[in-house]
């Protein structure tokens, strides 16, 4: 049951649909009262006390939980959006999505959107856990444009923005460009690059 509603929201993510999974248990009401005050208390801390009181309790309200049902329920962009994001890109702004949804669900709407245009090259940075792992797997990925960049011999100032990686955003030139052509040159054809582990 479990892997047949993972599926599901898979789907419905990749469809660009918002996911929810429903989940039920039954409760007398002195574990009810029992686990609201538990719950009040984690709510009242401050800090990491807050949040590790707070994971605590959520353990313990969702345990052995019977599944409900999976929805996906469409939610449309506002009307403008694709222009928006297309005049800020034409005016030479950088746009960034930070988003809490799933990896897929994310992927279809900033396509949708326009905000991922075709000729752009998506990289992967998932599962990063902490500052460390995502640097690390950033300058992975830099280290491989390195790479390639030394087989074709790309001009000087491509070679200096790739030493420093923290000027990335403010470089006028466009990165995407030689990033894809650079991965291109080495595999052919690609158009999203994962670098999970």
């Amino acid at each position: 049951m479990k892997q047949l509603a993972s599926k599901y929201v898979t789907q419905f993510a990749i469809n660009g649909l918002r996911t929810l999974v429903y989940a039920s248990r039954q409760v007398d009401s002195r574990e009810y009262y029992h686990l609201l005050n538990e719950f009040y208390h984690a709510n009242s801390l401050f800090g990491s006390e807050r949040s590790d009181a707070l994971k605590i309790i959520y353990s313990k309200i969702e345990y052995n939980l019977t599944l409900v049902s999976v929805t996906g329920v469409e939610d449309k962009l506002q009307p403008g959006v694709h222009e928006c994001l297309k005049n800020l890109r034409d005016a030479g702004i950088q746009i960034w999505v930070l988003t809490g949804d799933k990896k897929e669900t994310a992927i279809t709407v900033s396509r949708s959107a326009g905000h991922f245009t075709p000729n752009m090259s998506l990289i992967h940075l998932t599962n990063c856990d902490d500052l460390f792992t995502f640097t690390c797997k950033l300058f992975n990925y830099l280290e491989k444009l390195k790479i390639n960049r030394e087989k074709r011999n790309l001009n000087k100032k491509t070679k200096l923005l790739l030493k420093k990686p923290i000027h990335l955003i403010k470089m006028k030139t466009n990165l995407n460009d030689r990033i894809k052509d650079d991965f291109n040159y080495q595999n052919n054809s690609i158009d999203e690059i994962d670098l999970y582990n």
